[in-house]
């Protein structure tokens, strides 16, 4: 006969009841567009996803794009994902911050603090709960969001998950392609050559500690622009200094934030939602 502990029980328990809940709790959605924040002396956009009737206060996700062309600014991958965490009950943020090679890294540390600040003032606005933020972010945006969890302090309230997506932790390793290579020299304004103490400063995997939040890790195995190496030395360093981390990992080689509808997208639509459920529940 065997015997199964009450702590186990309870935490399979509590485990079941949060999955269901995900899973289960649906809401319409309202999209404001027409927002701006202010950083550096720039204006710069900003976009909320609301779940309506959820009841609040909501914890607010910071969404970080990948950085692209001043007109676009990489924020149409992320959207359809603001929309999907507002049906799930969350407030989520999506801001535009300012591009290299006209403003070096870290101005974009600076936009991610002046946009999370205007959130934290607009919290009773749009029912946020001010006490915890997660940060998602995709490409360099993961890299922005890792970086400013774990260096950018002190933060206008504390963040509490970060999630990132095919986005390098390690920047002392070249990337494997030349278009990588000269993003990040536009970024950083100089060649790893000539500033390495600069790139390992610029590396989320430098910064770890045991007062990480939690992670959870989006890679695919065989990603053309960032190796799949990147994701599993930052699993290894998090779980190392005693981090909860997830690491999900998807097949290919494309270099994408996956759509919702596809199968790799609700593959990690789920698991996301289970890692948001445990980490965010009040």
């Amino acid at each position: 006969m065997y015997r199964i502990r009450v702590p186990f029980l309870l935490c399979l328990l509590v485990s079941l009841a949060l999955t269901a809940r995900c899973q289960a709790t649906s809401y319409d959605t309202e999209t404001i567009s027409n927002l701006t924040y202010t950083s550096g002396g720039a204006t710069l956009p900003i976009e909320l996803f609301l779940p309506m009737g959820a009841p609040g206060p909501r914890t607010l996700v910071l969404l970080i794009p990948e950085a692209s062309e001043p007109a676009s600014d990489g924020r149409a991958a992320l959207r359809p994902w603001g929309e999907w965490l507002a049906t799930h009950g969350y407030v989520a943020a999506l801001p535009a911050y300012r591009l290299p090679p006209d403003y070096r890294y870290p101005a974009q540390l600076d936009d991610l603090r002046a946009a999370h600040q205007w959130l934290i003032s607009n919290a009773d606005a749009y029912q946020c709960d001010a006490r915890r933020v997660v940060l998602l972010g995709a490409s360099l945006g993961g890299l922005l969001a890792a970086q400013y969890a774990l260096t950018a302090a002190p933060h206008p309230s504390p963040v509490i998950a970060v999630v990132t997506i095919a986005s390098p932790m390690d920047l002392r390793v070249a990337p494997p392609t030349l278009a990588g290579k000269i993003a990040l020299q536009l970024l950083l304004g100089a060649t790893r050559e000539d500033a390495p103490t600069r790139y390992a400063q610029a590396s989320p995997l430098t910064h770890i500690t045991c007062n990480a939040p939690p992670f959870f890790l989006v890679h695919r195995t065989s990603d053309a622009n960032v190796p799949y190496r990147q994701a599993q030395e930052m699993s290894r360093a998090l779980t190392a200094a005693g981090v909860a981390v997830t690491l999900e990992t998807l097949p290919g080689n494309a270099h994408m934030i996956p759509d919702l509808s596809s199968p790799d997208g609700k593959q990690i639509a789920t698991a996301l939602g289970i890692f948001l459920a445990q980490r965010c529940a009040p």
